[in-house]
């Protein structure tokens, strides 16, 4: 069975910032953690609502979706948010590498290069690497991005 690359860079996604919470400040212990994720495949959203769903039973961080469309009306929303900087917890880009490139010079993005060695690459190894090619920038590239995976 071949995996969505999407659906893949989803989990990675949930679980680095479920991993990352821990390294916010402490608000109230109580409350149920939250993210939020936007995405432009509207035609998917039984899918994400599913996936967040058994997410949340497994990890108890409830995952907001929120789903836009057409593309060019998400892709605006998004460098909207970027500017404004209340971009969500996960996001996608659509366009080119350079498009890619420049939310990770603004600091939009994470570097994921260190979680997917961790465990010996278990993460890294759990998806296609054709998943992950479109997020990796290799030692000397056009964009001046750090090489890794973001």
């Amino acid at each position: 069975m071949r995996r969505n690359p999407a659906i893949n860079l989803f989990f990675i996604s949930l679980y680095l910032v479920t991993a990352l919470a821990g390294c916010s400040s402490a608000g109230n212990v109580s409350e149920k953690p939250v993210i939020t994720v936007w995405h432009w495949m509207t035609d998917r959203g039984t899918a994400f609502q599913e996936l967040s769903r058994r997410y949340e039973e497994k990890s108890g961080v409830k995952v907001n979706f929120e789903l836009y469309a057409p593309s060019d009306a998400y892709s605006q929303k998004v460098r909207a948010a970027a500017q404004g900087a209340t971009l969500p917890d996960i996001f996608g880009i659509l366009g080119e590498k350079r498009d890619f490139s420049s939310f990770i010079k603004a600091g939009h993005i994470l570097d994921l290069t260190s979680y997917m060695e961790d465990d010996n690459g278990r993460w890294r190894d759990m998806f296609f690497s054709k998943a992950l090619e479109v997020n990796v920038f290799s030692e000397g590239n056009n964009y001046g991005i750090t090489p890794g995976v973001y």
